[in-house]
């Protein structure tokens, strides 16, 4: 049976069982789920098989910590490596069953709306994948959202839609706090779901806490520094009276082009180094661009939380209180906090198959279209 054959008998299975990968902006390792998908596009329904986070090898992470800096030959280089890390994190999680492959790839560059020319580049090449897994790999999703006029993220407010739409509510905000934040607030329809980047949650803080303990801790653990630290009321108010992306109206989207290593050389250079206020003081930063970014759209009444940032106490304390929300974690809801996004472009490698377009006007400002494109092995 040749390829085509055996992908026509794939799109009309009843249920579809599909790898998603995702490694996010802090490339703090890579997120891992296994997810049998069934049932039309309106009354999705899902099975978390299973899931985790796998580590990238130690050098991997390291060049992906200094993507910004690469030259195109490190760029090409990292970005079979990216490839085969995510193929040995597919392996360990366990592709039995696994029908296909969704990948978002590793996020080395977003135009975060600074260039004349929307571009988005993830790492971690389709082909290398399928080759590695034997399996079919749907990738390049933000490539293909941007072509279709969008801002290429974030992609995962049509997701959250589909998914969780019943369990969340139209009076909630999903958020979810990876390096870079990002929200969903649920519409009555996809179209009328709205959803878009905030600013930092964890990225800032990570780079701060790798300064401030010459790289022996990667992040603030439980928010420890911060909580052993003072916000600086005056710094906060400096930071946020700079920052025009924070209060901007959406679509937007952004990523370390704004939020990475510049902005905290930056921050060094004005405050000097880090110190646990600072990290204090930056963890509030980044409860109140989502807060500034909240007044923006339409109210809501409570905050379900995702993403790393979900398990820092301290930054959760500092989002009820400068947005005066209730916050509850995604697993109250049955929403897996750390497989969130995971699950997310699992989702879109269905989506693909299927052939289901998704109107992501209200998110990225795209037209209606299939995300992706296809590799094979």
């Amino acid at each position: 049976m040749n390829f085509w054959d055996a992908w026509e008998i794939l799109r009309r299975q009843e249920k579809v069982t599909v790898c998603g990968l995702i490694s996010g902006t802090s490339a703090d390792g890579i997120d891992v789920a296994v997810v049998e998908f069934w049932g039309p596009l309106e009354a999705l329904e899902h099975r978390i098989m299973r899931a985790r986070c796998v580590a990238y090898s130690p050098e991997t992470q390291a060049v992906v910590k200094r993507a910004p800096s690469l030259s195109a030959a490190e760029v090409s280089a990292l970005d079979r490596l990216v490839a085969l890390d995510f193929a040995k994190a597919a392996r360990e999680t366990g592709l039995g069953g696994v029908d296909l492959v969704g990948s978002h790839g590793q996020t080395v560059f977003h135009h975060s709306g600074k260039t004349g020319v929307k571009s988005s580049l993830q790492l971690g090449c389709g082909d290398t994948l399928a080759v590695e897994l034997g399996l079919p790999v749907v990738h390049d999703f933000r490539a293909k959202d941007i072509a279709l006029g969008g801002e290429g993220a974030p992609l995962t407010p049509a997701t959250d839609w589909l998914l969780y739409r019943h369990k969340v509510g139209e009076g909630s905000a999903l958020v979810n706090l990876g390096g870079i934040a990002n929200v969903t607030l649920f519409g009555s329809t996809v179209e009328e779901t709205v959803g878009f980047d905030t600013g930092p949650a964890n990225c800032v803080v990570d780079r701060l806490v790798r300064l401030m303990t010459s790289g022996e801790l990667d992040y603030d653990k439980d928010g420890a520094i911060a909580a052993s630290g003072t916000v600086d009321e005056f710094v906060l108010s400096d930071l946020l009276s700079d920052d025009a992306f924070a209060c901007a109206k959406p679509p937007k989207s952004t990523g370390f082009e704004t939020y990475g290593d510049a902005f905290v050389s930056g921050l060094v250079k004005r405050f000097g180094p880090p110190t646990a206020d600072l990290v204090a003081t930056l963890t509030a930063y980044s409860a109140e661009c989502l807060a500034t970014a909240l007044r923006t759209v339409r109210s809501v009444d409570r905050l379900v939380l995702a993403g790393g940032g979900a398990h820092n106490p301290v930054l959760i304390r500092q989002i009820q209180e400068r947005t005066e929300f209730a916050c509850v974690k995604g697993e109250e809801l049955g929403i897996s906090t750390d497989s969130r996004e995971a699950v997310a472009f699992a989702a879109l490698g269905y989506l693909f198959v299927r052939g289901w377009a998704l109107d992501l006007s209200g998110v990225t400002g795209g037209q209606v279209g299939v995300l992706g494109r296809l590799s094979i092995g």
